[in-house]
């Protein structure tokens, strides 16, 4: 196993600077502090550039840890030279268009209550094991929970963006209920992270009505609901990783005690995959790993049909390999591992095109002429691109069912829709 030792260096001396670093870098390019793009720079780029460095002092140069440098530095880099400093139009919201918001969240949250309603078992937010009860639900509900990951909180994003413009006090009342009921079913997932989820999706409503629509103020994100809600948030995910802690460390096999502070410890759950691969401890498994290269971004959609790309996804497939016992719950890949795992020593190869397909998606996205299918999309899609560099798969599952979702049932409402108005 991976020699942990060197960690109470400190992987959190390096993550304050290193955050500030990235939110100065990336300025004026997203559309908050609590967007998207700003959450994947805090949570998920910032603490791999730590753990970069930390490797980088204290562990011997290898090819892996030579790959993920120079992997690590073109995606950042690429990321940000095709990231655009925020451009945009401002354009008048229709009576017509509001309708169509509220009709359109209104069903995705009836989405979500039909699958809830009609799971086996209880929800993961009334186990006792943690966020590890959302694997046993997804193995007892497979389709169901691959469309909720798939609606994720769009209508919670949606609900934000349109409450606030709705002009009459009664449809302003209803809709205001309804999305209190969204915002309790947001949490049914158990996760350690779904109240910020949650806070994220209400920030993104809010920054998509100020930055869109003309003459429009903010209404959820004031500094005293912000501040109370990353802190709930906060003692959310302790309550649930406090849950979940008994099983989760018992996949690692490494010492909490080596952490010197409850930065560090927060840290290795990102910084982990990192560290495993950049020491070599993985070689064995990559050369036995068995994949089906064509087919494994399709494997959520080949799977049910006969075709597996895999017998299991690399996250379990590595915690077998280090523990010797299977479990669904294994580590986030990320770019590193899943592109090494895909195209060996042409990581750095992946991790441009990783970098380049997130921003160019971004931009697609904000130059949406339609008022209507950009606030529709950007709920569905924009939180969901930064799930591609974290774990592919888990991208391609979600993608699929957004994609259904919108084809089969948003455009026909929106032709139906303005076909009756």
């Amino acid at each position: 196993m991976l020699d942990m030792s060197f960690l109470g260096l400190g992987i959190g001396f390096w993550y304050m600077p290193i955050t500030v670093l990235f939110i100065i870098f990336f300025r004026r390019r997203p559309l908050g502090l609590l967007d998207p793009l700003s959450m994947f720079l805090i949570l998920r780029v910032a603490p791999m550039f730590s753990a970069l460095l930390v490797l980088m002092i204290n562990a011997p140069l290898t090819l892996y840890l030579l790959l993920f440098f120079l992997s690590a530095t073109i995606f950042i880099f690429t990321l940000h030279t095709f990231s655009p400093k925020l451009r945009v139009e401002k354009c008048e919201c229709s009576e017509e268009s509001i309708k169509f918001f509220i009709l359109v969240s209104i069903i995705l949250l009836c989405i979500k209550i039909i699958i809830l309603v009609g799971s086996v078992g209880s929800l993961p937010v009334f186990s006792d094991k943690g966020s590890d009860s959302f694997i046993d639900f997804n193995n007892d509900n497979k389709l169901g929970s691959t469309f909720l990951l798939g609606i994720a909180n769009s209508d919670i994003v949606l609900f934000a963006f349109v409450l606030p413009i709705i002009k009459k006090l009664k449809w302003r009342a209803c809709v205001f209920l309804t999305f209190l009921l969204s915002l309790i079913l947001g949490l049914s997932g158990g996760k350690k992270a779904s109240l910020l989820a949650i806070l994220l999706a209400v920030a993104l409503g809010e920054y998509l009505r100020v930055i869109f629509l003309a003459n429009q103020k903010k209404f959820f994100l004031n500094r005293i609901s912000i501040v109370i809600g990353i802190v709930v948030s906060i003692f959310w995910a302790a309550f649930t990783y406090a849950k979940t802690a008994g099983i989760e460390t018992n996949h690692f096999d490494f010492d909490f005690g080596v952490v010197s502070s409850g930065l560090d410890f927060l840290l290795i759950q990102f910084a982990y995959p990192y560290f495993i691969f950049s020491s070599g401890e993985l070689t064995e498994f990559f050369q036995g790993y068995k994949f089906d290269q064509f087919r494994y971004i399709f494997h959520s959609l080949l799977s049910p049909l006969g075709y597996p790309a895999f017998a299991s996804s690399i996250g379990p497939a590595i915690t077998e390999f280090q523990t010797g016992s299977f479990s669904e719950n294994g580590i986030t890949p990320t770019f590193i591992i899943e592109g090494y795992v895909l195209f060996g020593n042409l990581l750095p190869l992946y991790a441009f095109f990783v970098a380049l397909a997130l921003a160019k998606s971004r931009i697609a996205l904000i130059h949406i002429r339609s008022l209507d299918y950009k606030i529709v999309l950007f709920s569905f899609f924009y939180p969901l691109l930064y799930t591609f560099p974290i774990d592919a798969l888990l991208f391609a599952k979600m993608c699929y069912v957004s994609i259904f979702i919108f084809t089969l049932v948003v455009v026909p409402l929106k032709v139906l829709f303005y076909a009756k108005s």
